[in-house]
């Protein structure tokens, strides 16, 4: 997922988890933290859940079929120059199969 922004201001991704499994299983979830010129915030059904999903701590509990949004909005300083892009993987490991694993990579650009 790329976004372009200009300097001073958000960009939101939405992430979507999902189980595709027949069983329900439980999700560790590890974001990105902040890089020069950018900040890092992530929510989730209104929590601030930017602490734990940067030191992997944050986990979701997911029933069959069942799903997840996961808000990753980045901010971009008002010196930020045009050019300077950051991108934040966002990994889900199942806690109950730690080989399977995803990885979703949101990038921000500044124009």
């Amino acid at each position: 997922m790329t976004s372009r922004a200009s300097a001073g201001s958000k960009v939101t991704f939405n992430i979507k988890m999902q189980n595709d499994a027949t069983v329900g299983d439980t999700v560790a979830v590890l974001g990105c933290g902040k890089a020069t010129g950018f900040k890092v915030a992530c929510g989730s059904g209104g929590a601030q859940i930017t602490r734990t999903v940067l030191s992997g701590n944050y986990t979701v509990i997911l029933a069959p079929a069942g799903e997840k949004d996961l808000a990753l909005t980045v901010a971009v300083s008002r010196t930020a120059t045009s050019g300077k892009h950051l991108t934040c993987p966002v990994k889900a490991t199942s806690t109950g199969d730690p080989a399977n694993t995803d990885t979703v990579k949101a990038t921000v650009k500044v124009r």
